[in-house]
């Protein structure tokens, strides 16, 4: 893994642990439609600061073995870094009823 990658890691990992630890349970609760509003925003948030570093580099990310620009290489991390968060948040919060 190179360092630009661990940057879009670390700018996914910040974002999201800031979002469920501290922000949704202020804004959202256990409203699924403020919860999908809230969340779209925070990846948005994400994919802005990526670009302002990345934008209109030549940069080749690769996570498993799959090549991606930033931008796609910054949605499938906060995808994955996010799953078990949301899991936890669901489960906490009762979000699934």
């Amino acid at each position: 893994m190179q360092n630009y990658e661990l940057i879009i890691i670390l700018i996914n990992l910040l974002i999201i642990s800031f979002a469920y630890l501290w922000l949704y349970k202020r804004v959202a609760g256990s409203d699924a439609k403020k919860l999908a509003k809230y969340d779209l925003l925070s990846s948005c948030v994400a994919l802005f600061i990526s670009g302002i570093i990345f934008w209109n580099s030549q940069i080749i990310f690769e996570i498993f073995g799959v090549e991606f620009n930033w931008f796609w290489f910054t949605l499938v991390t906060f995808f994955i870094i996010e799953l078990p968060f949301s899991l936890w948040y669901f489960k906490k919060y009762d979000v699934w009823l």
